[in-house]
């Protein structure tokens, strides 16, 4: 190759200089590529395609998500949806959806730590999931018989979202592993009933049960043409449940007309034999106290509401009989108190140091938790309380609505015999509280009882404790 001849001039200072100047240019451009070579560039690469990724995750998680309020808020929509026998299909793409979302927390997670390949996975991970979720949704929607539908001011026509059968799988397989929980939940139930009241029950449980061969659903979706038949099986399995849910419905309020009437006996003669046992100044003076001219209103008033229980009991107003049922129980337990202070000698009468002490332990298994709460009268004044559970309520910390502090609201209360139980100075005493799946959250126990001696009411708090 010809090489092209410069004339030779001498250079001057100013040239000197410029010459040394691009040398020292040519250097440092040199070093800094040495010094940091191209995984600078990459790594700032790198972020901003996982930060454009995880930006894409997060509008199609809005996206998703203003679909299923848009369906769940429609109750024209889920009617259909549950005529046609795809609710559990439905929030079986709903769960798919949360676990996509889970995903996305975890790339923004990630992204956070500049773990940046991570995060492009886990938002990669994300967004078939709410692929999935959406393109489920859709199918169950046309299959419903709806054509269109309004999503934030846009419409979707469903035959053009991608709702093709094939997309319903996972949902499927979700909501078929949601009913086998709720098979084990009912099967649990019934050990608690007789074993000749529950057989049918159980032949009808079974059957639900063969509709739900994962396996064999596995085997069929994995091939074109039978999400028909996988989602026949599931709608079927979820008929045989409703059915299994009614029969113990009825068990149920069968044995609990024959609760309620022999309540209401036990009511009746706990009252006779306190009134037998003192005079009717006392009686009279002791309905003064709860508000009543005397006892004879106070024995009409408890009359009246039994029979209103009774009453709205038999028009299947179940939520207000109870109502009525808690009044009594409220009543009797004031009118308790006072007879129980009226039988202690005038030597007992003096108050002494009234304390209690509530602990709690749990244990987490697949479908409850079990909480063995500990009640300790840990005073030297013997305490009463309201029933077997020590009048135990668990409650839950919710957040404030107007935007204050945080509130305890009631969340359980165990179902116990309504007998008075006492708890001498010193002793405890455990309970065990089996609860269903309970949301996660901040809990505490609650006991509530008052003095044998004064009537006076104690309330003590266990420490705060994580669900599930």
């Amino acid at each position: 190759m010809a090489t092209k001849a410069f004339p030779s001039t001498p250079v001057g200072r100013r040239g000197r200089y410029v010459i040394v100047a691009i040398l020292l240019a040519t250097l440092l451009i040199g070093s800094a590529i040495t010094l940091f070579p191209l995984e600078v560039f990459a790594i700032k690469d790198e972020a901003k395609r996982a930060e454009d990724l995880i930006k894409i995750a997060q509008k199609a998680e809005s996206r998703v998500q203003a679909l299923i309020d848009v369906v769940k808020s429609n109750n024209t929509i889920i009617e259909k949806i549950i005529d046609i026998g795809l609710n559990e299909s439905f929030y079986g793409n709903i769960t798919v959806f949360e676990e996509g979302s889970e995903l996305l927390d975890k790339a923004e997670a990630a992204f956070s730590a500049e773990s940046y390949g991570e995060a492009m996975q886990n938002a990669t991970l994300a967004m078939e999931k709410f692929r999935d979720a959406f393109r489920g949704i859709c199918t169950i929607l046309q299959e419903a018989g709806f054509e269109e539908i309004e999503v934030e001011g846009r419409l979707i026509i469903l035959g053009e979202a991608e709702g093709r059968p094939e997309y319903q799988a996972q949902g499927l397989l979700v909501a078929m592993n949601r009913c086998l929980e709720r098979i084990e939940v009912l099967n649990n139930t019934l050990k608690s009933l007789s074993k000749d009241d529950i057989e049918e029950i159980q032949e009808v449980l079974y059957n639900a049960y063969l509709c739900l061969n994962i396996s064999k659903a596995k085997e069929l979706l994995s091939e074109p043409g039978h999400v028909a038949e996988v989602a026949h099986n599931l709608t079927l399995a979820n008929r045989l449940m409703n059915q299994a849910h009614l029969m113990v419905k009825a068990m149920a309020s069968a044995k609990c007309e024959e609760r309620m009437e022999r309540f209401m006996l036990r009511i009746e003669e706990r009252i006779r034999r306190m009134i037998g046992n003192l005079s009717k100044t006392d009686l009279d003076e002791m309905a003064g106290l709860m508000g009543f001219r005397n006892i004879g209103e106070f024995q009409k008033a408890l009359r009246g509401f039994l029979e209103e229980a009774r009453e709205r009991y038999k028009m299947g107003k179940i939520g207000e009989a109870l109502g009525r049922l808690k009044l009594v129980e409220r009543r009797i337990g004031e009118f308790t108190r006072l007879f129980e202070a009226r039988q202690l000698p005038e030597s007992e009468q003096e108050e002494g140091h009234l304390s209690l002490e509530v602990s709690v332990t749990k244990e987490v298994q697949k479908n409850f938790v079990t909480l063995k709460i500990t009640v300790k009268n840990t005073g030297d004044v013997s305490i009463v309380f309201p029933n077997a559970a020590f009048g135990l309520i668990i409650e839950k910390k919710v957040a404030n609505g107007n935007g204050g502090q945080d509130v305890w609201k009631p969340f359980y209360t165990p179902v116990s015999a309504q007998v008075l139980v006492t708890l001498d100075p010193r002793e405890a005493r455990e309970i065990a509280i089996k609860i269903q799946k309970p949301p996660e959250g901040i809990y505490r126990a609650v006991a509530h009882g008052w003095s044998k001696v004064s009537m006076e009411p104690v309330v003590a708090y266990s420490e705060e404790f994580s669900l599930p």
